[in-house]
């Protein structure tokens, strides 16, 4: 049998082992419009939505209150400590509220005492981050300042405006309103009227730079219109940019996460229906101390959020990062949680806005609480608790197998997955994974046709190729030479035969 045919052999076993296996779990199939209601689903190769089993499920809510019975008002921002304390801004209650690691009320902040001694009361901060040490980072967005204290708000340091901010008017208010601190102290700021990236600053408030400005299109007219101006008006077209970032975190290996939730509707809606991966037009950027976007955008589409619609796409706030490379984008428009793995691969979408228990009022923010993910609710000042199930925990492992490199424990989960669930097309991608590394080129091929990978499968079929000929190579250059041998020998024969009988 040759080597064509044998692939074909195998390709046709495997495609009715694929379909063996298709069978043990019902095709599930709905417009988005069907299915926005209930449970959790994904999107097939067709970009139509699909019932998947729950990769999460609700597991309690968590009211906002201190110990008075005061109740959060308008919270807009999150962030879990490392010792595991959730720490929120409550902003219309002018304070910090802190939480132990079982979301039990520890203590308030809303005063600041100075170096001085000096009092003063926090005015609707917006944004807190935690170092190591405890100390919070606020955002104390009316008061236009940055504010490094202790849990009893005693300040180490207030960054008021700084100084010599590019492009930046000294009458133009500061109005920080989220912010993160990376491995080398320097804080990252978003302010609510500075759009040409995030804000740095050095430990000490110094400005250092802007990163990740977002790049834009000016119309014709514009470019028009700037060729007469003069540059105080040229310095005035600047506020018109509308892309700014909405929210931001700094993960264990420094890349800043930033989401951008102004971006126009037909712009989205275009890169959807174009299959844009390029990341021109992109709700979320993975940043690199340059202020290069290293996302990967891998998967069947790129991370835009909710794929069948038709207007209003997604309004993405707030990311969260996990383990493993895995992050989930929350929605504002639907209450949407997309979680994709470090490639950009789709893994689950849950969460609905709506009057139910489990579902959100006003999303305002995202956290991992080790596999947990919580989201703070703005409008019914709350935080809901979803706790992963058995099948999200067993894509959670897949997916870290597959992270960490271990191709035969990923098989197996990608196997179990691809038996419980024949929506999720990912599954039988990451099979087609370990099956490339593991050299079964033939096996990956139909794993990736099966799921519609072309990038997968024309990898696999690059290297099936490449093995085939190194394996066929030897054989034809050996055969080659021994019937040339073969014929010199022949005609060297017949040459020697015909001398001696013409003598």
């Amino acid at each position: 049998m040759t080597g064509l045919h044998k692939l074909r052999a195998k390709g046709l076993l495997l495609g009715i082992g694929l379909a063996g296996l298709s069978l043990l779990v019902p095709l599930s199939a709905g417009a988005y419009s069907e299915m926005q209601s209930f449970g959790n689903y994904t999107y097939d190769k067709n970009r139509t939505a699909v019932a998947i089993p729950d990769a999460y499920v609700h597991s309690r809510t968590v009211a906002l209150a201190c110990d008075q019975g005061i109740a959060a008002k308008n919270p807009q921002d999150m962030y879990v400590a490392p010792d595991g304390r959730i720490v929120i801004a409550d902003t219309d209650n002018n304070r910090i509220l802190i939480l132990d690691e079982n979301y039990r009320f520890l203590s308030a902040v809303s005063e600041i005492t100075d170096s001085t001694g000096a009092v003063s009361t926090l005015n609707k901060p917006e944004g807190v981050y935690v170092y190591e040490s405890g100390e919070l980072l606020i955002a104390d967005t009316q008061n236009g300042r940055i504010v490094r204290c202790d849990a009893q708000g005693n300040a180490s340091r207030i960054i008021g405006k700084p100084a010599g901010m590019t492009g930046v008017s000294e009458e133009s208010q500061f109005l920080p309103v989220k912010l993160s601190v990376d491995k080398l102290g320097r804080i990252h700021v978003i302010a609510r009227n500075i759009n040409y990236g995030i804000l740095q600053l050095d430990e000490a408030g110094t400005f250092l730079g802007f990163i990740g400005a977002p790049s834009v299109q000016p119309d014709l007219f514009t470019l028009f219109w700037r060729q007469f101006s003069t540059q105080a008006q040229k310095d005035q077209m600047v506020q018109f940019v509308t892309t700014e970032y909405s929210n931001l975190y700094i993960d264990e290996e420094n890349f800043i996460w930033g989401t951008i939730s102004t971006l126009e509707e037909d712009d989205l809606l275009s890169a959807i229906a174009n299959h844009d991966r390029s990341g021109s037009v992109t709700p979320i950027r993975r940043l690199n101390a340059l202020g290069n976007d290293l996302l990967k955008r891998n998967g069947q589409s790129a991370p835009l959020g909710d794929l069948d619609i038709e207007e209003t796409p997604s309004k993405i706030i707030d990311v969260a990062v996990g383990s493993s490379g895995m992050y989930s984008m929350l929605d504002s428009t639907r209450g949407h949680i997309f979680t994709y793995d470090v490639n950009g691969n789709l893994l689950y979408i849950f969460g609905s806005l709506g009057l139910k228990a489990y579902e959100f009022q006003r999303p305002a923010a995202i956290s991992y609480v080790g596999r947990s993910l919580v989201v703070l609710d703005a409008g019914l000042h709350q935080l809901q608790v979803f706790e992963p199930t058995a099948y999200g925990s067993l894509v959670y492992e897949a997916v870290s197998a597959q992270y960490e490199g271990d191709f035969a424990s990923a098989y197996a989960l990608w196997t179990q997955l691809a038996a419980q669930n024949s929506n999720f097309e990912y599954a039988f991608i990451g099979l087609g994974n370990a099956k490339l590394d593991a050299k079964q080129y033939t096996e990956a091929m139909a794993y990736f046709k099966h799921a519609n990978d072309t990038e997968g499968y024309s990898k696999a079929f690059t290297q099936w190729r490449r093995q085939f000929l190194q394996d066929a190579l030897p054989v034809v250059l050996t055969v080659v030479i021994v019937v040339s041998v073969a014929l010199l020998i022949f005609f060297r024969i017949r040459k020697i035969y015909r001398y001696y009988k013409n003598l």
